[in-house]
């Protein structure tokens, strides 16, 4: 079932007599065998039907109607006993953390017959995780790691053919949890804090209206100016020799919310300075000069004031 030295798993084993588990007042449980001397926090399916729990290398299944094991595995490296999923129908995730500080992890993904539907080396720390309704996707979502393209992207994988459908960095960030609109082929990120966005299989953000609007008002001036700035040199880095103003309007709301943020008179003097090398780039001079005005009010030294001169002589002509 796994490659040798991977994980050994033994499926349906007997009732273990020293299998017990623990309920506490807050509704925690936590599963413990001796004879494994195995003790762990357990995560419940929706129903309470089920309960999966790690310790160590050791992964547990257990059916809590009947007090009784289902599947028990071993696994190659240390498990993480909080990153586990269970759902009533038997699927469940699993991360293997054995090489985190090489960031490396192993995602797993089990069917009902307690073998893997998705089994993904993925090179770096997998952060949360998402199942579909009808079982049919699964994804992932990591932390950052500059040396690898998973670092920081979510994966989405289809468990009926049991690839990576796709790879994107989301640009909403990472997500606390995960729905899925399988008719339209869609997955729906959801925040605490900021709402839900939703993004097609192929990783295009079909709430880019609503995002923009929520980044505008969560994130900080710096922030704003950084993304403002990432616009800018992809702008000027693309093949597009017909720019228009239009292009650069994303870039002018990001720039206009910044200097409205508590952010110092430099990193304002620095906003206020692009928004004027735009529009002087497409000869709109009437606001070049206006925020160029605003950039030497928050910075005399920023260095424009050539340009206000040259703009001032051609707004006279």
């Amino acid at each position: 079932m796994f490659k040798k030295g991977s994980v050994k798993a033994t499926q349906k084993p007997k009732v273990k007599n020293d299998l017990r588990i623990s309920g506490y007042t807050d509704g925690d449980y936590f599963i413990s065998i001796d004879s494994k001397d195995f003790f762990g926090k357990a995560v419940s399916s929706p129903s309470g039907k089920y309960l999966i729990a790690a310790h160590k290398k050791d992964l547990v299944v257990v059916d809590h109607r009947k007090n009784e094991l289902v599947y028990e595995y071993t696994f190659k490296g240390n498990l993480s006993s909080f990153d586990l999923l269970i759902t009533d129908d038997l699927y469940y995730i699993v991360i293997d953390i054995s090489n985190s500080q090489e960031l490396v992890n192993e995602f797993f993904c089990f069917g009902p017959n307690g073998k893997p539907v998705i089994k993904k080396k993925v090179n770096a720390n997998v952060q949360s995780f998402g199942i579909s309704e009808d079982r049919r996707y699964v994804c992932c979502q990591n932390a950052n790691n500059s040396d690898h393209p998973d670092g920081g992207s979510l994966l989405l994988f289809d468990t009926k053919t049991n690839e990576l459908l796709h790879r994107w960095t989301p640009e909403t960030g990472w997500a606390d949890y995960y729905t899925f609109d399988t008719r339209d082929k869609n997955i729906i990120l959801h925040y605490d804090d900021k709402g839900q966005y939703r993004y097609t299989f192929s990783g295009e953000l079909v709430d880019k209206e609503q995002w923009d609007q929520t980044r505008l008002g969560t994130l900080n001036g710096y922030q704003l100016i950084n993304i403002a700035e990432e616009k800018i040199n992809s702008l000027e880095s693309s093949s597009n020799n017909q720019l228009q103003l239009s292009d650069y309007q994303p870039v002018i709301e990001l720039l206009a919310a910044a200097v409205e943020k508590d952010i110092s008179s430099y990193q304002k003097a620095i906003a206020y300075r692009r928004l004027g090398e735009i529009y002087h780039t497409f000869n709109d001079n009437i606001n070049a000069l206006e925020n160029l005005k605003r950039a030497i009010e928050n910075n005399p030294k920023i260095g424009v004031m050539r340009m206000i001169s040259k703009l001032e002589k051609e707004i006279d002509e």
